[in-house]
């Protein structure tokens, strides 16, 4: 499988993929009490139910994930220099969640790098049509999790985004424990 891909298959979906789960689906939606919303709200505006859980792409469709490297294609002409960057982010990801809607969740391959941090890739914004998430596929499964699993949609788990130049979940703000203390979620 690796070697169909066209970066190959980096270690951490390896190892995920080997030993932990050729295949991820755990899905979850919730549509909150009205006592909750005024607190959810105040993390969420506007949102008035949630869904996430991981679901990976399964290891016998990654071939088929690497689509998403055609959408920038038809964009040749006119384009600015941070959608080149983008493009050129977004043509150097392995995918590892297909959120449903264009968007994904990628490992982005940097050359000469130990790591590969993982990016979340919006089809329809061109003003973030790449953003970080995390230093690494460990490090992101673990902040995932402390957020349980919400989303994975950017709207989502913008709310846990640092402030910072390199805006990456930020598990360690007020929002999160805020948002673990609505779900009921004890502290470790």
């Amino acid at each position: 499988m690796a070697e169909t891909l066209p970066l190959g298959l980096p270690e951490p979906l390896r190892e995920f993929y080997t030993e932990g789960a050729g295949e991820c689906r755990c899905r979850y939606h919730w549509s909150p009490g009205k006592d909750d919303l005024p607190q959810i709200q105040e993390i969420f505006p506007h949102q008035m139910s949630f869904y996430g859980g991981p679901e990976l792409i399964p290891w016998n469709e990654l071939r088929e994930a690497h689509e998403i490297h055609h959408w920038w294609d038809d964009l040749n002409e006119n384009v600015t220099e941070e959608q080149e960057k983008a493009r050129d982010a977004w043509r150097h990801t392995v995918p590892f969640i297909n959120v449903g809607n264009g968007d994904c969740v990628a490992l982005h391959i940097k050359k000469n790098s130990q790591t590969s941090p993982v990016v979340y890739l919006c089809h329809d914004d061109p003003e973030m049509p790449v953003t970080p998430l995390s230093t690494s596929f460990d490090q992101f499964l673990s902040d995932w999790e402390t957020l349980c699993y919400v989303g994975p949609e950017i709207w989502l788990l913008d709310a846990f985004l640092s402030e910072q130049d390199q805006r990456q979940l930020n598990v360690q703000q007020e929002n999160v424990r805020r948002w673990r203390d609505i779900l009921g979620v004890t502290r470790e």
